[in-house]
């Protein structure tokens, strides 16, 4: 068995037990009846010991396109003990809130809002590594992500404050990441709710890390699935031949590998952002400006030959269903919604 392509493989908790990590299972998704979205988080972190204690921690945000306003996000901190995994298939145990590779479970409740969600998840979208292979054999990133399940349709419900929203099919992914620090500065979008394209997806990661006291340009590695046809740029030849820039509501990327290349454009707005403040182990914050309910444009190129001059065959695109995050080491103030304690 090739353990980069088994789920429960890549959702299996890392931590063994030593100060210095932290890991993430998150889910985002869409309820496209209501124009909403939902960014829910199991996690973990264990300081270093002149951090602090380890502990772990659920977080749940609410995304409403239409009305921006209502948008709130809460967390809760647990002791460390409360976490519990299943050491074969994967089942992962906050307190009394769930995850595993079929199922989510949970309730937050603080600051005026209630939220609980019961959801099951299914699809044949195999595991999508988003970094390049070798770095997951040799463990090499400061932090590693996979997307697990990178196509899901879930079914069953989310409450919030008492208005009932029932899931028929609706999109949506879970990725688990872990490791040690996160990353200077970046951006990672995901989508798999295209107008009119069912099957197709994206997933998108613009990463710059600190490496010898200097800070990277940035690392580009996206991957679009449309039309029955597959286009990666995740391994070394595709990161060289992408490009792209973000700031805050907005990003450009350009792919290329032989005679394919894409294009997208990525937008949202700043009411659309709520802002989840990181802690990595050694102490050191990031800031996380994140939406479920962003749009995207996608342009497919191809030409004959290196000589023949690019044609584009097909666009596609997302309104208020495209997941997408700007991060760095410094708040950004436009951003006026926080994840809140629950506690």
């Amino acid at each position: 068995m090739d353990k980069l392509k088994n789920a429960d493989s890549m959702n299996r908790l890392r931590w063994n037990g030593r100060p210095g990590h932290y890991e993430v299972y998150y889910i985002t998704l869409n309820h496209l009846e209501s124009g909403s979205g939902f960014w829910i988080r199991y996690t973990m972190t264990a300081p270093e010991h002149s951090v602090g204690e380890a502990y772990s921690q659920l977080w749940f945000s609410y995304f409403n396109h239409g009305d921006p306003s209502r948008n709130f996000a809460l967390k809760k901190k647990f002791p460390i003990e409360a976490l519990k995994d299943d050491g074969t298939n994967f089942s992962l145990r906050i307190g009394d809130n769930e995850l595993s590779g079929s199922h989510l479970r949970g309730v937050i409740e603080g600051n005026g809002h209630r939220a609980g969600w019961d959801l099951s998840h299914s699809g044949d979208e195999p595991v999508h590594l988003m970094m390049p292979k070798f770095l997951y054999l040799k463990e090499l990133a400061d932090t590693t992500a996979v997307c697990v399940y990178p196509d899901s349709r879930f079914h069953g419900s989310i409450t919030i404050d008492g208005e009932k929203l029932d899931f028929n099919g609706d999109p949506g992914d879970q990725t688990h990441l872990w490791g040690e620090k996160h990353a200077q500065r970046w951006a990672w979008v995901h989508c798999n709710a295209f107008d009119g394209s069912p099957g197709s997806l994206l997933e998108g990661l613009s990463v710059q890390v600190v490496r010898g006291g200097f800070t990277t340009p940035p690392i580009n590695l996206f991957r679009l699935k449309h039309g029955g046809e597959d286009y990666s740029f995740t391994e070394i030849p595709g990161i060289l031949r992408s490009s792209g820039s973000f700031d805050l509501g907005n990003w450009n990327f350009t792919s290329s590998s032989g005679n394919s290349m894409i294009k997208g454009e990525i937008s949202c707005r700043a009411d659309d952002l709520v802002r989840a403040d990181y802690l990595d182990p050694d102490g050191e914050e990031a800031f996380c400006h994140n939406t479920e309910v962003a749009s995207c444009n996608i342009s497919v190129y191809k030409r004959k030959n290196m000589f023949s001059a690019w044609t584009e065959c097909n666009r596609l695109g997302a309104e208020k269903t495209c997941h997408v995050e700007f991060a760095g080491r410094t708040p950004d103030a436009r951003v006026k919604k926080i994840i809140e304690d629950a506690d």
